[in-house]
């Protein structure tokens, strides 16, 4: 265990100080904010919902329970069940863009919602539709390592359980949509 904690801190480290970019910086505070998305996002949902048709209801219908649920999942019992210290203060060189928030670090919250997000939206649309709904995932997954907010470790396994859940939540709505089917 030790071994993997000491490479998910070289790999903050790397992320964090080494690939640093000063004019990057202000992009990335962006993307990691989650202020700035809830107007985006929120205007694609309307959309979806009054212009996707019956997928962009069903989209946007699953997609409200189900971020709802990680999101509480994840912040009031997971991070609670690991109880891990946010880079920002445990180690000492941290570039920290963002304020350094005292709740627990692992798994990461951002990136369990963001990829439940992302999963849906290539479950129920074409590749390309997913490629770019999971290549913004990753943006805010890297954001978060970037900003000094997460180790990559917690990034990665947010990300894990929100495709996980994302592909379940799209393979329940499916079972219960062929039920009476087969």
């Amino acid at each position: 265990m030790d071994a993997i904690a000491e490479l998910d801190q070289q790999l903050f480290h790397y992320i964090n100080q080494v690939l640093a970019y000063p004019p990057l910086d202000p992009v990335m505070t962006t993307i990691t904010r989650i202020r700035y998305w809830r107007v985006p996002f929120g205007i694609l949902g309307v959309l979806l919902f009054f212009f996707g048709g019956k997928k962009g209801k069903i989209v946007v219908l699953l997609l409200i329970p189900a971020i709802a649920v990680s999101d509480v999942f994840n912040a009031k019992i997971l991070k609670h069940v690991f109880e891990r210290v946010r880079p920002c203060h445990e180690l000492p060189d941290v570039r920290l863009l963002v304020s350094c928030r005292h709740s627990p670090s692992f798994p990461s919250n951002h990136a369990f919602n963001i990829f439940t997000a992302a999963t849906l939206f290539a479950q129920f649309y074409s590749w390309r539709i997913g490629l770019v709904a999971l290549t913004i995932a990753t943006a805010v997954g890297y954001s978060r390592v970037y900003v000094g907010a997460h180790y990559p470790f917690d990034v990665l396994v947010g990300a894990a359980l929100g495709i996980l859940w994302g592909s379940a939540v799209a393979w329940t709505y499916r079972r219960w949509q062929n039920r009476g089917q087969a």
